[in-house]
């Protein structure tokens, strides 16, 4: 569940950053790639402190993933990915909340799941 919600306000962010780009403002998803790197930041400092195995190691899954965010947010920026619609962003595995079926989505290019 933590790793869903991680990845529907990853998809969140990134949409919002895009968007930006879309409107001339370049340093959109630069401003995603921050937020990302501080996060990370907070979880390396948690995982430093006491925890036990168990939660240690779900804390060290949740690293792994929002590493691999943070590593396509630097693919997206160094492509010049600049709207919603550019390949690079599509090909993403894209988590959505959907209000209207209280349920998540998943969708990548044009395929979409119901979580």
């Amino acid at each position: 569940l933590l790793i869903t919600a991680g990845q529907t306000s990853w998809t969140v962010d990134c949409e919002k950053g895009l968007a930006e780009c879309e409107k001339g403002n370049r340093a959109g998803m630069r401003t995603v790639k921050k937020k990302q790197v501080s996060m990370l930041n907070k979880y390396a400092e948690m995982v430093r402190g006491q925890m036990s195995k168990l939660n240690r190691n779900k804390v060290v899954a949740i690293i792994t993933i929002e590493v691999h965010a943070r590593d396509v947010i630097d693919r997206m920026i160094k492509v010049g990915t600049t709207y919603l619609s550019d390949f690079e962003w599509m090909s993403q595995l894209r988590f959505y909340w959907d209000k209207d079926i209280d349920d998540c989505l998943i969708k990548q290019n044009q395929s979409l799941f119901v979580y």
